[in-house]
């Protein structure tokens, strides 16, 4: 049986890790940025990006992909 690579059920996990990726890049980039300002202005930014991963939860794509049900699973 071939499965459909376009399906919303098939291609979940890959948009799921490809989330979680670009959030983990856009606080790495965002961390290596405001180490650069000058030390007040870092606390500042420093504070609001905790606030945000606060926000956004714990990201593991590991994890995304573990609890993925594939096809066969969901058979």
């Amino acid at each position: 049986m071939r499965i459909s690579v376009g399906t919303n059920a098939n291609t979940h996990v890959i948009k799921q890790w490809d989330d979680i990726k670009r959030i983990q890049a856009f606080f790495s980039d965002a961390e290596n940025s405001v180490s650069k300002l000058p030390e007040t202005e870092r606390c500042i930014a420093m504070a609001k990006l905790a606030q945000e991963r606060e926000l956004v939860g714990e990201l593991d794509p590991l994890q995304a992909l573990l609890e993925w049900k594939g096809p066969r699973e969901r058979l």
